[in-house]
Order: C-alpha cells, then sequence, then structure tokens
C-alpha cells in the first residue's frame, strides 16, 4: 500500500480512482441538494395553493349571501375598498398557511405572504404571493440555495349571478 501511496513507479491508479471517487460525491451531493430544494418548494406550492383555494371559497360563501340579500355590488365594494375585511382574509390565508406548515425552518423561510384582488372584467381576481428562500449550513453560515416567488391566482364570477 505505502508504494501506491509513494508512487514510486510511476502509477497513478490510485490518485486517479480517488479524485473519481471525490468528484462523483461532489456531484451526488449537489444532486441531492437541488432535489430537496425543488421538493421541499413543491410542497411550500402546494400548501399555498390549498390556502387560496380556502380564501375562494370565503370569497363564494360571502358573495352568495350578499346575493341572498340583493347586495352584490356593495360586496365587490367592500372587498375592494374596505382594508379592514381584505386584511381579515389576508390574515386568515397567513394564520392557514402557518398552522399547515412551518413559516421558517432550517432550511428554508417563507415570508411576504400577500393576498391582492383586482377586477378583471366580469370577475373578481385574487392573487396570493409569497416568497421562499431555501438555504443549506456550511460552516456554520447559511448560504442562500434558491429563492422563488410563488404568485398563485384565482378568479370569483360576479356578472353571472
Amino acid at each position: 500500500m505505502m508504494k501506491y501511496l509513494k508512487n514510486d513507479r510511476g502509477d497513478f491508479g490510485v490518485l486517479f480512482t480517488a479524485c473519481f471517487v471525490l468528484v462523483m460525491v461532489i456531484l451526488l451531493v449537489m444532486l441531492m441538494t437541488w432535489v430537496s430544494a425543488e421538493v421541499t418548494c413543491l410542497c411550500i406550492r402546494n400548501t399555498v395553493k390549498n390556502e387560496l383555494t380556502n380564501v375562494s371559497i370565503r370569497i363564494s360563501e360571502d358573495t352568495y349571501r350578499a346575493m341572498r340579500e340583493g347586495n352584490l355590488t356593495e360586496y365587490y365594494r367592500t372587498l375592494t375598498d374596505d382594508a379592514a375585511y381584505r386584511s381579515d382574509l389576508e390574515s386568515l390565508v397567513k394564520t392557514k398557511i402557518a398552522s399547515a406548515m412551518p413559516l421558517v425552518t432550517d432550511t428554508y423561510k417563507l415570508d411576504n405572504i400577500a393576498l391582492t384582488f383586482a377586477e378583471n372584467g366580469d370577475n373578481i381576481e385574487y392573487i396570493l404571493t409569497c416568497d421562499v428562500e431555501y438555504y443549506v449550513s456550511l460552516f456554520g453560515d447559511n448560504r442562500t440555495v434558491r429563492e422563488e416567488s410563488i404568485e398563485l391566482s384565482g378568479r370569483h364570477n360576479l356578472k353571472a349571478y
């Protein structure tokens, strides 16, 4: 074994094999880190998508209630002009996402959760946005591997009622 390490005969088989194995391990670690980031971002996106569905259900319930009262245009005005109602919907989304999954862990951070509304013809369009930062701890420092801004939108028809 020492003969190979001293390289008396000019052979480079052990050094080449060691470098090849080291490169393969590094590539495997990089691949696994990328796969882990993709899976985590996908799980976060699915959770946010579920919460957007819950907001859609809440808006639909409020719309049907306003229809029964014959006050649909007033509900639309409340949705677009009343900051308290919109902040109530946004806080509902934030608490539901926080109850479904932690917002900050040792591998990712989810922040800047926002819910906005816009009129799109005869539809109410609601857009849920958030930022995801996936990081890896290297030598005691967190290094960002991936940053992604998630934007999901939904529509609720008003004029068909």
